[in-house]
């Protein structure tokens, strides 16, 4: 999902690096041709020039058209949406730079990037391999990460479903030395990104930390099990199982992997894999530490189990998963698979102050609403219980992502097209 996005009304289209997976660029221009534009194209054999007169018959959207884009992505951002006219919340950057679309992402706009489907560090809100591809997810027919969708849709009442869904496929060193596969539901924000104030399945996970509501249980587990029926679709699971939690710690997997399970009657076996002692919190540790903590902590029952799929709520660096897998394939395992509910985005945009409460000043937060069991969820004021102001979830995210004006794009120089 585009969590910045309230509506697409324009691009900020890269191509100065070449064309994006071997499709010419007259094919990604005319998917475009229904939103105005600034594109960008590469200066040499004279692509410029060749683009130019296509650029500018666009089904009545002519688009404005730049040979390279030699300086910093948020400067080019913040001077192309001043020239649109346009807020951040109405225009999405597409590139086939994975760096640029990270960097795109400060400016909080939409970001999708132009490449091959392939495991990622820092995830862009779409990955498109086509210029179809690319028209669908402007038009909202391809959703997003399958885990976001689900969460957004039981979150907000009114958020559309859309016809189409992802996974996030994930690669760490640590599993990947193994040859253990990955994927996530989506992904994770923490709480230096700004993001964190209103990504529904962010907030859906930490709640299940804790306590298991209807609503974001339910979203939770639809995720999962659409993600696991993906799985059975590509080679057979004969168990699941989950990452342990540590000794006397709240078992927050175990309804989720269990209900999803049932829902598709997959054996779901909780004994098979163990925490045997316990270790220091992963997210207070960095690096190798993070190896060091999980490293001998954990038991499998040898059995029969051939294919195993293991869930873990969040990959950051991908230890614990990868920890427990070794142990699983050193019992008699002959494949694991690992199945994330999100992947930790470890490229922080920094947080700003967004939408606010109308009456007092103070931050809107986003909430879960509780008292009635149901898990939707709702902006209150930070000024609680002082002030109860409240908004309800769909129009409160619309108000974060229009707080955020043009000029508030911090660059690095001031770019004049």
């Amino acid at each position: 999902m585009f969590v910045e996005v309230n509506r697409v009304a324009a691009l900020v289209m890269d191509l100065s690096g070449g064309p994006p997976v071997g499709v010419p660029f007259e094919a990604w221009i005319q998917a475009v041709a229904p939103w105005p534009a600034v594109i960008f194209v590469p200066e040499a054999a004279k692509e410029y020039e060749r683009m130019a007169p296509l650029a500018l018959i666009r089904e009545g959207n002519p688009a404005q058209l730049y040979a390279n884009m030699a300086f910093p992505v948020r400067a080019a951002v913040k001077s192309a949406l001043k020239g649109l006219g346009l807020p951040p919340c109405e225009c999405v950057f597409v590139s086939s730079s994975p760096r640029a679309v990270v960097q795109a992402a400060g400016a909080h706009v939409g970001t999708v990037l132009l490449a091959p489907r392939g495991p990622m560090d820092e995830l862009p809100d779409f990955i498109v391999e086509s210029p179809d591809e690319l028209q669908g997810v402007l038009r909202g027919d391809i959703g997003g990460y399958l885990g976001e969708l689900e969460a957004a849709c039981h979150a907000f009442d009114g958020f559309p479903r859309p016809k189409y869904a992802l996974l996030a496929l994930v690669s760490r060193p640590a599993l990947d030395s193994l040859g253990v596969k990955a994927v996530a539901t989506g992904r994770y924000f923490a709480s230096a990104d700004h993001r964190y104030r209103k990504h529904p399945l962010t907030r859906y996970i930490l709640d299940a930390k804790g306590r298991l509501l209807d609503r974001p249980g339910r979203a939770l587990v639809a995720a999962l099990a659409n993600c696991l029926r993906v799985l059975q679709l590509a080679s057979r699971i004969d168990t699941v199982t989950r990452v342990p939690p540590r000794p006397g710690r709240y078992d927050h997997l175990d309804p989720i992997v269990r209900r999803a399970c049932a829902e598709l009657d997959i054996p779901y076996d909780r004994t098979m894999l163990r925490c045997a002692s316990d270790y220091p919190k992963q997210r207070d540790s960095a690096g190798a530490t993070r190896a060091e903590n999980v490293r001998g902590r954990f038991r499998a029952i040898a059995g029969s189990h051939q294919r195993v799929v293991l869930v873990d709520d969040i990959i950051t660096s991908g230890n614990t998963a990868a920890e427990c897998s070794k142990v699983l394939l050193e019992a008699g395992c002959e494949e694991v698979r690992v199945v994330a509910l999100a992947v930790d985005q470890n490229d922080y945009v920094e947080h700003r102050a967004g939408f606010c409460c109308p009456t007092c000043g103070s931050p809107m937060i986003l909430k879960v609403r509780s008292r009635d069991g149901s898990g939707a969820l709702f902006w209150g004021c930070g000024g609680w219980p002082q002030c109860r102001q409240a908004a309800d979830g769909l129009p409160g995210l619309r108000a974060e992502n229009a707080a955020f004006p043009v000029d508030a794009i911090e660059d690095d120089i001031e770019v004049v097209f």
